[in-house]
């Protein structure tokens, strides 16, 4: 029995996204591959494009709500059109491998996020760091970052390639893009009207990959933190879930309560107040030991997500 049934080329889906890991894992990051622009950078264009045409002319809510979803059906469906043709291209020969992989590594990527908290916790941890102002501030942002590049980029990205090849990818990549210039901090769904209709199709899109993610995330932080790995086993219940954004609240609560921190997730939303994520005894005194911590998670949930991969591309070669 196969899986092929999830969509045509499962198998070479498979494939190019272990491929897509390894190039990632080799050749990602800040010097390399990481100063390729990908897809998402069009695409923040076009959503800072939307965002600065409806605000320089300051629309009623209704013609804002209106413009928005034009502009978020248009850009989806413009996202997803070469997609679709990557998909009816066969990758049968080296050349199409290489570009399709590669494409997929821009996409799927996790070293420079890596890198960067690696960079930062050492930062962090040296005499100078320990005493700088705004120090517990970047660690929680580096916690959050590297949670959500895992969410989001990762598992987000792989559920909707290996579902809906290019097209459904490059699709998820426009909603997953434009929700971020709606809200680019924390967890609520964008609160403008211009992006009612995107933040409505992040929350149904990130569902399914949200409690992928989050179940993904402990188990592997059963890796780090065994002792408050299942902490965060209740995070379908974490509350808050019509306002927020699950891809970003599920696996957030999860590894907040595993390294027993609270997060301030949304500190510069247009709606009052900020959102907190966590044990209510958690520390928001985040430091450089949280972020490797939270680091570790991230690398043991990258090699769980590489070894279900391959264990879904030997079932479909058998």
């Amino acid at each position: 029995m196969t899986l092929s049934f999830l969509f045509p080329s499962l198998g070479e889906g498979l494939f190019l996204a272990i491929l897509a890991l390894f190039i990632d894992a080799l050749v990602g990051g800040h010097n390399l591959l990481g100063r390729v622009p990908g897809p998402d950078s069009l695409l923040r264009i076009a959503g800072l494009f939307i965002l600065d045409s409806t605000s320089s002319r300051n629309p009623g809510p209704l013609w804002a709500w209106i413009t928005g979803v034009v502009f978020t059906l248009l850009v989806i469906f413009l996202a997803a059109g070469p997609g679709w043709l990557l998909d009816n291209i066969a990758a049968t020969t080296l050349w199409l491998v290489v570009i399709k992989a590669g494409l997929l590594a821009l996409l799927l990527g996790q070293r420079t996020v890596i890198d960067t908290a690696r960079k930062l916790a050492g930062r962090l941890a040296s005499p100078s760091g320990q005493d700088a102002d705004g120090r517990y501030a970047a660690a929680r942002w580096m916690v959050e970052r590297l949670n959500n590049r895992f969410a989001d980029g990762l598992i987000a990205n792989l559920f909707w390639f290996l579902t809906g090849g290019f097209a459904g990818l490059l699709a998820f990549r426009a909603i997953a893009v434009l929700a971020a210039v709606g809200s680019p901090n924390g967890i609520r769904r964008p609160g403008d009207p211009v992006f009612w209709l995107v933040g409505w199709l992040y929350w149904l899109t990130g569902l399914i990959p949200g409690i992928l993610t989050s179940v993904a995330l402990i188990v592997a932080g059963a890796i780090v933190a065994p002792k408050t790995a299942f902490h965060g086993a209740g995070f379908l219940f974490s509350g808050g879930l019509w306002a927020s954004l699950p891809i970003r609240l599920w696996p957030l609560h999860v590894v907040c309560r595993s390294l027993a921190l609270a997060l301030k997730a949304d500190p510069d939303g247009e709606t009052s107040g900020s959102d907190w994520v966590g044990a209510k005894d958690g520390r928001a005194r985040a430091n450089a030991r949280d972020v490797r911590r939270a680091m570790l998670v991230i690398v043991s949930g990258w090699l769980l997500v590489f070894a279900a991969l391959s264990a879904l591309l030997l079932q479909v070669l058998r």
